[in-house]
């Protein structure tokens, strides 16, 4: 694609529209280097959206005043074929018609599409340059970039497998996914990550059956909640209960049968280690 001749071919106000728009289109067929296109009449009308009449009549008139250069081919068996086509980046309106330029009158007298009761077109370079940017934007193939801070990968890594790996307990993973979304609006993904890397690896965490859904720690901010400590002081441990149990037993055996004496078998020394 001629990126400078088609430049080029933009800033050439003192052409009428039609000559414009083909101009443009030739251009961007071109290489910068040798200003040349090989760029058919048909694929020309289709860049835009004209019929091929139009774009002949274009080229005509392109070449008779000197600013492209047609060269016939034909193939093997001599039939024609599209034309070898030379666009000239110095021709300048100034060097070909002198200091002030009559191109829309002349246009006026050639042009079919333009009429002598209306006056020389003024916006032939706005109308021009829509035409061809939207067909430039239907016959060029582009990879879209991925937009500047996306949440949704890093390095190739999407950042909610991440914190689904971290997470103790894994339950409605596509809840959980719609409550990360939400999340990471509220916090940096690495944040939220991390808190449940360090939720998971806390000897103090609650046993797995009172782990929260992940679904529910995100969309309580549970990133910010301080992480459990030791259970001494709230929940009994283990050997309390036992203690417990048997504390009561020796209550109820003394109340029915009048103070017997302790019952230690209920509170074996292994609980007590």
């Amino acid at each position: 694609m001629g990126f400078k001749d088609a430049e080029w071919a933009y800033a050439q106000d003192y052409l009428a529209m039609r000559e414009k728009v083909v101009l443009v289109a030739v251009c961007h067929r071109t290489l910068d280097a040798t200003h040349e296109t090989f760029v058919s009449q048909q694929t020309i009308a289709e860049m835009v959206s004209g019929s091929q009449e139009f774009v002949q009549k274009g080229l005509s008139t392109l070449e008779r005043i000197g600013i492209i250069e047609r060269h016939r081919r034909t193939g093997p068996g001599g039939y024609r074929t599209s034309d070898l086509i030379v666009v000239d980046p110095t021709y300048t309106a100034v060097s070909q018609l002198g200091p002030e330029p009559t191109r829309p009158s002349t246009y006026l007298a050639d042009s079919g599409d333009l009429t002598r009761s209306r006056p020389a077109p003024t916006q032939s370079t706005a109308v021009a340059e829509e035409n061809i940017q939207r067909n430039i934007q239907m016959n060029t193939q582009y990879t879209p970039k991925p937009p500047a801070g996306d949440l949704n990968t890093i390095d190739g890594i999407d950042p909610f497998d991440a914190f689904w790996a971290a997470w103790p307990r894994k339950v409605a993973k596509p809840n959980a996914r719609k409550a990360w979304a939400k999340a990471i609006k509220r916090a940096t993904p690495e944040t939220v990550t991390a808190a449940a890397e360090a939720y998971r690896d806390n000897p103090h965490r609650p046993p797995a059956e009172f782990i929260p859904h992940p679904a529910t720690w995100l969309n309580r901010d549970g990133w910010d909640d301080p992480l459990d400590g030791p259970r001494s002081n709230g929940r009994p441990t283990p050997t309390e209960k036992v203690v417990a149990i048997a504390e009561a037993g020796q209550r109820f055996i003394e109340s029915r049968r009048g103070g017997l004496a302790p019952v230690t078998s209920l509170r074996p020394k292994e609980l007590d280690r």
